[in-house]
């Protein structure tokens, strides 16, 4: 996946799901000793609230973003999901997520 989004290997899963392109799908499972590990880099504020944003890793990729979310077709199947286009937009004080639960 790195070569495909034009970055250097990644050091970690975590650091994989770090740059995802929205905030809201940057979200893994993994079990470890019967164990479910869930990994929230960006926390999932967005997922619970219905907010798509770029990552931090998307800030000069928004073209990337953009395209990758409008050909997803979420809104048809979310009604309520606010879809954040702009960089300004997604880091404004309007669409603060909800407080982050780091596990």
């Amino acid at each position: 996946m790195h070569q495909r989004n034009g970055d250097a290997p990644y050091a970690s899963t975590f650091d994989a799901v770090s740059r995802f392109p929205e905030t809201a799908t940057a979200i893994a499972a993994r079990t470890i000793h019967g164990r479910v590990e869930v990994m929230s880099p960006h926390g999932i504020g967005d997922l619970l609230g219905l907010i798509v944003r770029p990552t931090p890793a998307f800030k000069h990729k928004m073209d990337v973003y953009r395209e990758r979310v409008l050909s997803k077709g979420w809104p048809a199947r979310w009604p309520g999901l606010t879809m954040l286009m702009t960089w300004d937009e997604a880091y404004s004080a309007s669409y603060s997520s909800f407080d982050r639960i780091d596990t």
